[in-house]
């Protein structure tokens, strides 16, 4: 069983982090450090650009996945793409309580669905893998704006 790694509690990574649980959900693990990773993607106390997590993946996984970053994906077609046994990062926003102003946004990588169950990988701090009910993916994708989404398929 794959080992993936979560970010620690007020931390920002959660690109880097992305990334290296792409590498060992793909069995193409990635050679660099999280502190490596975190300098190329330009990770900081705001997070990681959207377009250097993008710049990466393509980078590190050159002929060895597929990626198509989209912008517009309905619940069912990354269900669909899951169920073919590929994965797809998700990055979100998200509002801690409904009082704050501001969204926050995450991102995380999802390997599986089965019996509409989705199978998350640092989701959140407190769990390496996380296992979200189908129904509860709407909120993730519709809620406070339309995610970024990457679709990966192994070669």
């Amino acid at each position: 069983m794959t080992s993936y790694l979560t970010q620690p509690e007020d931390s920002t990574i959660c690109g880097p982090v992305a990334i290296i649980n792409v590498g060992r959900w793909s069995k193409h693990p990635v050679k660099k450090s999280l502190k490596d990773i975190c300098e190329e993607v330009q990770c900081d106390s705001g997070g990681t650009p959207i377009r250097h997590i993008d710049k990466s993946l393509r980078k590190e996984f050159k002929k060895k996945l597929k990626v198509i970053k989209k912008r517009y994906c309905s619940v069912n077609e990354a269900k669909k793409h899951l169920e073919k046994g590929n994965a797809l990062l998700l990055s979100f926003l998200f509002k801690n309580n409904e009082e704050e102003k501001d969204v926050s946004e995450h991102i995380c990588l999802f390997t599986k669905v089965k019996d509409k169950k989705w199978y998350a990988h640092n989701l959140s701090f407190k769990k390496r893998t996380s296992i979200i009910l189908e129904e509860d993916m709407y909120e993730y994708f519709y809620r406070w704006g339309r995610p970024h989404i990457w679709l990966l398929k192994k070669i």
